[in-house]
């Protein structure tokens, strides 16, 4: 096993002929190297999933971009969830230190409109007045 596990297969079929070696086995390099394989192949499904996770806004034009979730309380209601975002200098509109909870609401799909409407009115409000 020495030799097989160091040497190329051409080695490890050549202890083989001489029957030094089990014809079934297989060489520990090609099982290492197709656990290898698979371990990567494994690695990239990882790294798709985790590479999806950026999301795409909800509303979003030349200027600015809203993202809008929810998230569930422990009483079963639900809580909007909101950023948006000025284009020109990537500045974070919502949220802000002190910013209002958005709910709670009966279900979620009341929360995350919730929230794209107040993610609306923040855009509304900066574009008749834009912060520096």
């Amino acid at each position: 096993m020495y030799l097989a596990a160091n040497y190329p297969d051409a080695v490890f079929r050549h202890v083989q002929e001489q029957g030094l070696l089990d014809a079934r086995e297989t060489p520990p390099m090609r099982e290492a190297a197709r656990q290898a394989q698979r371990n990567a192949a494994k690695q990239a499904s990882t790294w798709k999933a985790c590479s999806m996770a950026r999301h795409k806004a909800d509303v979003a034009d030349d200027e600015f971009e809203i993202f809008a979730s929810y998230h569930s309380t422990g009483d079963g209601r639900y809580i909007g969830g909101l950023k948006v975002i000025r284009k020109a200098d990537r500045r974070i509109l919502f949220p802000f230190d002190g910013a209002p909870q958005i709910g709670p609401y009966d279900s979620a799909d009341e929360a995350r409109r919730a929230a794209i409407e107040y993610g609306r009115a923040i855009v509304a409000a900066d574009r008749a007045a834009p912060e520096p």
